[in-house]
C-alpha cells in the first residue's frame, strides 16, 4: 500500500507536495495544537538529519475503496529524524486526508521489520518523539509498538489584564530588565515538533527579568488584536529557584511585565515532576491547558 525512502535532502520535484502536506496538516491541527515537522529547521550541533518520504500508488492500484477515493499526491506522510548519540528525535506527519486508514501503523511496522527501515540508519538505537496535547493516535501507536512514555511537560495558562488583571500579592521590587530570548527547550526535542503557534510564542520572548539573589525569568509578549495569543513566561531550567517565595516573586514579576505589555494570557511550561513549581503556579492562578508526552522506543 505504501512505499518509503530515506533521503538526506528533499528532492526538488517533491518539495512542493511536501510543503502542501505540512501546510495542510498545520491548518487541520491548529485547534488541537498537535505536533508538526519542519524539514528546514537547523539541526542541533552534532546531529544528523534523515528525511523519510512516504508515498502511495496512484488511484486504480491501491486495493481499497477508501484509498481509491483519495487524491493522487506524491507524499502522503513525512518523518524527520534527528540522530544524536544513538537517539533519533522523530516527528511524523500524515496528510490529513490519509489519516485513520492505517498509513502510520503500516509504516511503523515496516520500519521495525525491514532492513530499509530503522536498521538503515547508522548507530540508531532508540527513537523518541513528542505528542503535543491529547493525541489518541500517538497513544495507541505507543501501545502497539512497545514505546514507553517518558518525560511529561505541562503547559499552563493564566488570564492577565483586561477585566480581571493580575494583581501580585507580593511587592515586585528590584527587577532589572535585559534583552534575552528563551532559555531553550523545557526538555530535549520538545520545541522542535511544536505547532507554529507555539513556536511563534517562543519567538516573541525578548526580555529577561533579573532579581538579584532570586533568579531570572524570560518574558514574551502577546499579539496585538489577538487576546488568545499567550505571552510565554520561562524560568531558567539550569538555575530555577525552588524556594516557594522566590518562585512567587519571579513568576509575579513576569506576569506583571507581560500584562503591562498588553498580553491577556500568560503561558508557563512546567516539568510534570516538578511539584514545587506546579504548586506555586497553581497558587498564582495558572491552570492546566495540556500535557505534552515524550515516547521512547528502544530498537532491538
Amino acid at each position: 500500500m505504501i512505499t518509503y525512502a530515506w533521503v538526506e535532502s528533499i528532492p526538488p520535484d517533491q518539495g512542493d507536495d511536501l510543503a502542501a502536506l505540512l501546510d495542510g496538516a498545520v491548518e487541520y491541527d491548529a485547534e488541537a495544537g498537535f505536533s508538526t515537522a519542519n524539514p528546514d529547521r537547523p539541526a542541533a550541533e552534532g546531529a544528523r538529519v534523515h528525511h523519510l518520504l512516504v508515498s502511495m500508488p496512484p488511484r486504480g492500484f491501491r486495493g481499497s475503496p477508501e484509498l481509491e477515493r483519495l487524491p493522487d499526491v506524491d507524499v502522503v506522510a513525512y518523518l524527520r529524524l534527528d540522530v544524536l548519540d544513538g537517539v533519533g528525535e522523530a516527528a511524523l506527519v500524515v496528510r490529513p486526508e490519509f489519516r485513520s486508514l492505517g498509513v502510520a501503523t503500516l509504516l511503523m511496522e515496516r520500519l521495525r521489520d525491514e532492513q530499509d527501515g530503522w536498521a538503515a540508519i547508522p548507530g540508531l538505537t532508540r527513537v523518541a518523539g513528542w505528542s503535543h496535547g491529547v493525541h489518541p493516535a500517538a497513544q495507541r501507536m505507543s501501545w502497539r509498538f512497545g514505546a514507553e512514555s517518558g518525560r511529561e511537560v505541562v503547559r499552563t495558562l493564566m488570564g492577565i489584564g483586561g477585566s480581571r488583571p493580575f494583581r501580585p500579592e507580593v511587592a515586585v521590587d528590584g527587577v532589572r530588565r535585559m534583552d534575552g530570548a528563551t532559555f531553550g527547550e523545557p526538555a530535549r526535542g520538545h520545541a522542535a515538533a511544536a505547532c507554529p503557534a507555539d513556536l511563534a510564542m517562543r519567538d516573541r520572548v525578548a526580555t529577561r527579568l533579573v532579581i538579584d539573589e532570586v533568579g531570572v525569568v524570560a518574558v514574551g509578549s502577546g499579539v496585538e488584536g489577538d487576546p488568545e495569543a499567550p505571552a510565554l513566561l520561562e524560568l531558567d531550567p539550569a538555575a530555577a529557584p525552588h524556594d516557594k517565595d522566590d518562585l512567587v516573586l519571579l513568576l509575579s514579576a513576569g506576569a506583571v511585565a507581560a500584562q503591562d505589555g498588553g498580553a491577556r494570557l500568560a503561558s508557563l511550561y512546567v516539568d510534570a515532576t516538578d511539584e514545587v513549581v506546579l504548586h506555586v503556579s497553581r497558587e498564582l492562578g495558572f491552570f492546566h491547558d495540556q500535557t505534552d508526552l515524550r515516547y521512547d522506543l528502544t530498537l532491538g
